[in-house]
């Protein structure tokens, strides 16, 4: 084989790799662009239970796990931490979804006929999406915004609390599982008090949460702080305490009204 030839046979080779790698990354972002989340309402108040989700829909499918090898099924409850009767469960494939709906979607399950269907979630900030005429959306949550009236003499900054090491700043994280941490981030706080909003930032590995009173703040940084959180031990502290604000591009101190940067807005969390 001459020189000539063995040029072109590298030469094709390197187009076939190109091709492949191509083809690669066209598939991934196809599969990371269908969503993989299934909602599940009108379940049964008395008999369902985690273990009876996964047991019923890992028929149609893999179910995801999370970093902690826990299935990605969850269970939403009322204020007074009551079953509402409607689940949350993600699959590893977007076939998964629409086979469990074609199956299942008005079946009768533990004496219940329950409604199946694809978790629409909008502009990657994962919010539920309900007909108008739901009498109590499933995901109801308090609505996150900046109150009108005075909350305290406080600054805002003087509410925010700083929860850093909440993610791998090394590791992809899909957009459904940024939303669970925002909720679980939310629930957790919300335990010491009123929150008004919640921004992650996925590179610096770290949300900012602020609360309506000072107070509530100040008890979550305490309880926060060295406590473990996804395997990973965090560190809180109060935005006040931060010497370098501006450097940070954290937050914005012109007042309520400032959010931050455009990046920290799309990061906002508002449940409803």
């Amino acid at each position: 084989m001459d020189k000539e030839e063995l040029e072109l046979k590298e030469q094709l080779k390197k187009q076939k790799k190109e091709e492949l790698e191509r083809r690669r990354q066209a598939s991934k972002q196809k599969r990371s662009s269908e969503p993989t989340g299934l909602y599940i309402s009108n379940l049964s108040l008395e008999s369902t239970t985690v273990d009876s989700l996964i047991d019923e829909f890992s028929t149609f499918g893999k179910i995801k796990k999370d970093h902690q090898n826990n299935y990605r099924c969850k269970l939403y409850l009322d204020e007074n931490g009551r079953f509402k009767g409607d689940a949350l469960i993600i699959y590893e494939r977007a076939e998964s979804v629409q086979l469990a709906i074609d199956l299942i979607n008005d079946a009768e399950l533990n004496g219940c006929k329950i409604k199946v269907e694809r978790a629409e979630f909008n502009n990657d900030k994962r919010e539920r999406i309900h007909d108008k005429d739901d009498s109590e959306p499933p995901l109801k949550r308090r609505v996150i915004e900046v109150s009108q009236e005075k909350i305290d003499t406080s600054s805002r900054k003087e509410r925010t609390i700083v929860l850093s090491n909440i993610l791998d700043i090394y590791e992809d994280i899909e957009s459904d599982e940024l939303h669970d941490l925002k909720q679980d981030i939310l629930e957790g706080c919300e335990s010491f008090g009123e929150v008004l909003n919640i921004t992650v930032d996925s590179n610096r590995g770290e949300a900012h949460v602020v609360f309506k009173r000072q107070k509530d703040a100040l008890q979550c940084c305490k309880k926060m702080n060295n406590r473990f959180f996804d395997g990973r031990k965090l560190i809180a502290f109060m935005l006040s305490e931060e010497d370098d604000v501006a450097s940070s591009g954290a937050e914005s101190t012109n007042g309520e009204n400032s959010e931050g940067t455009q990046q920290e807005e799309d990061d906002v969390v508002e449940f409803t």
